[in-house]
């Protein structure tokens, strides 16, 4: 059971750009169209949605429960959920290409299932959580190394308010 608590507030801005490598983009700056579930059918209403957020939760190999590492993305997303009641949530599950498709399908089902379930044990309602699997049909990378694999076991997930 995650325990919802207030966002803590932003750092003030610092003065002047630090040395160093850039830092790596917020979820938020993913682009809509790596989501493969954004343009799919059934989501059509998705281009008129005021706001959207996203966030990419990536999966072990064989596995199917969220990660104890997702907890940080889907503490984001329940406050955002909570803070607004109007807020709907498209969760997508993945998987790589190992395997047959219907696997694939089921277990890509089952991560986002994962994902929903939390939503729900936090007081999400069902009529604001959209379950779907794409299996391995919408890799965001090259399914022939095994970090491409990798990044292609996930759930991503999409809040529109």
């Amino acid at each position: 059971h995650l325990g919802l608590s207030q966002p803590e507030p932003e750092p003030e801005p610092e003065q002047g750009p630090e040395p160093g490598p850039e830092p790596e983009p917020e979820p938020e700056s993913v682009p809509l169209s790596e989501f493969a579930f954004a343009a799919g059918e059934g989501n059509q209403d998705v281009p008129e949605a005021r706001t959207r957020t996203l966030e990419r939760i990536v999966f072990p190999m064989g596995q199917t429960r969220a990660p104890v590492t997702a907890n940080d993305a889907i503490q984001r997303i329940l406050v955002r959920l909570v803070a607004n009641p109007d807020a709907r949530v498209v969760i997508a599950g993945h998987a790589d290409s190992e395997g047959t498709e219907p696997d694939n399908v089921r277990i890509g089902l089952a991560r986002a299932s994962s994902v929903a379930d939390t939503f729900r044990r936090n007081g999400i309602p069902d009529t604001r959580i959209e379950v779907q699997s794409r299996g391995s049909t919408a890799p965001v990378a090259t399914n022939d190394t095994e970090a491409g694999r990798a990044n292609n076991r996930r759930v991503d997930v999409l809040v529109i308010e």
